[in-house]
């Protein structure tokens, strides 16, 4: 029996109230989902058996934060990418999202485009381009210092899709004793 896993970095401290605050603004305004701000590193079918907590830990080994480079905020048709901020590609991230591959069970094609989702909704491109540039961050890097490993059906189409996840485990980064 199998399950579908994905490992989100999860923003450290500041950023992640900003985001958290976004997302549900977004989402009370648009009638939409609200969760928990993430960046997907790895996603695919895993065994039951499988342990996400060694993943996390072997994968992320000797890594406190990840720090990422924002590229701007964008929108698509994709259901959850309905509005998100990019973040530039970064070899670290790639390493990180290599070794989930390699330590997985069932290593899936998933192709790292590191991004944070600010709303998952359908609607019509004008109303996607109107938020987009209605928004502006107040940081050009985010820092992640937690790795989450959730279980879903795979990838939500809808909004009974997103509130089906469900949180398996949560990893700090940081070592016990680190100033954050």
């Amino acid at each position: 029996m199998s399950r579908h896993l994905s490992y989100w970095l999860v923003p450290a401290a500041q950023p992640l109230i900003f985001f958290q605050q976004l997302i549900e603004t977004l989402a009370h305004a648009q009638q939409a989902p609200a969760f928990a701000p993430h960046l997907t590193i790895y996603s695919g079918e895993s065994p039951a058996t499988e342990n996400p907590l060694s993943i996390i830990s072997r994968a992320m080994s000797g890594v406190n934060e990840v720090r990422l480079q924002v590229g701007g905020i964008s929108y698509s048709d994709q259901f959850t990418k309905t509005l998100f901020v990019q973040f530039h590609q970064s070899e670290h991230l790639t390493r990180i999202t290599e070794n989930m591959r390699r330590l997985s069970a069932f290593p899936s094609a998933y192709e790292l485009n590191p991004h944070l989702s600010l709303l998952y909704k359908h609607m019509p491109v004008g109303g996607k381009q109107l938020l987009a540039c209605s928004l502006q961050l107040p940081m050009s890097e985010v820092s992640f210092d937690a790795v989450w490993a959730v279980e879903s059906e795979g990838s939500p189409r809808e909004a009974k899709d997103v509130m089906s996840w469900r949180v398996v485990c949560r990893e700090s980064l940081r070592m016990e004793g680190d100033a954050r």
